[in-house]
């Protein structure tokens, strides 16, 4: 798996998000590979984390809020049971992708 990170901030905190948001990454591309995900740290302590595919609304994502205290074990677990349930969203399976593109029906609720 590729992943950079533009180090803008370098104070202790946006250090550990990023850290964090490297793990997210990990664990979705692990738990569904061959989809492209792109988990991006935002301030106030969130992880937005979203699936890049043709055909897709860019607007969708999933939050992961760190203001908690989290074990990586529980973060990466946290971030696939959201990574699975964006793709069921789209209609999407679970697990590798397969090549399939979204139908029609987008559950945006």
């Amino acid at each position: 798996m590729d992943m950079f990170s533009l180090g803008i901030d370098s104070t202790t905190a946006a250090r550990q998000s990023e850290e964090k948001a490297k793990a997210v990454a990990q664990a979705l591309t692990t738990a569904y590979p061959k989809y492209l995900w792109m988990v991006g740290v935002h301030p106030g302590g969130t992880l937005a984390i979203k699936l890049l595919m043709p055909g897709l609304p860019q607007n969708v994502a999933e939050i992961l809020h760190l203001r908690n205290e989290f074990s990586y074990t529980e973060l990466a677990a946290k971030a696939v049971r959201l990574g699975g349930d964006l793709l069921e969203r789209m209609n999407l399976k679970r697990g590798a992708w397969d090549g399939s593109t979204p139908k029609n029906g987008i559950d945006m609720s």
